[in-house]
């Protein structure tokens, strides 16, 4: 595995790099005023202590495994299905509102990516979804698309 690790480790440290130089035109600001570089600064150093962190675990590691979007063991297709998955969603939000959209979108992933039981897969579903209403449409004040349902 130490060599995927290594791969995606590298992925990461040059991605987080690339955040880091695009976010340097913004002025930072300060924490109490951030300015628009704050926070793409923080998050680009997050992903390379993070990265830094992956790349020292994979010398660790023993042996190599099969990667996670192997052929053989149906990866390939979950990762065409969240593929279209996210693909479709931002339609469905202007459609039946952002909610809903949500719903079936955790569902979907829930169910047909990660095989888990309905019971698991509604409840997560249901909490995720009433969750993000109450944080992000009651307590952020944050306009979505309500669609035909007005939810």
């Amino acid at each position: 595995m130490d060599k995927y690790d290594r791969i995606s480790g590298f992925f990461w440290l040059l991605f987080g790099i690339f955040i880091l130089v695009g976010a340097g035109s913004y002025s930072f600001g300060t924490f109490r005023e951030p300015g628009g570089g704050l926070y793409p600064t923080l998050l680009g150093s997050l992903m390379i202590v993070m990265a830094i962190f992956l790349l020292a675990n994979s010398s660790k590691a023993k042996g190599e495994e099969c990667p996670a979007w192997d052929r053989q063991a149906g990866g390939l297709r979950r990762c065409v299905l969240t593929l279209c998955g996210l693909l479709i969603i931002p339609f469905l939000f202007h459609i039946i509102g952002f909610f809903p959209a949500m719903f079936l979108f955790i569902m979907f992933m829930m169910r047909v990516i990660l095989p888990l039981p309905w019971v698991t897969a509604v409840a997560t579903s249901v909490i995720a979804s009433v969750g993000g209403y109450f944080l992000f449409g009651s307590w952020l004040k944050i306009q979505f698309p309500r669609g035909f349902l007005g939810l």
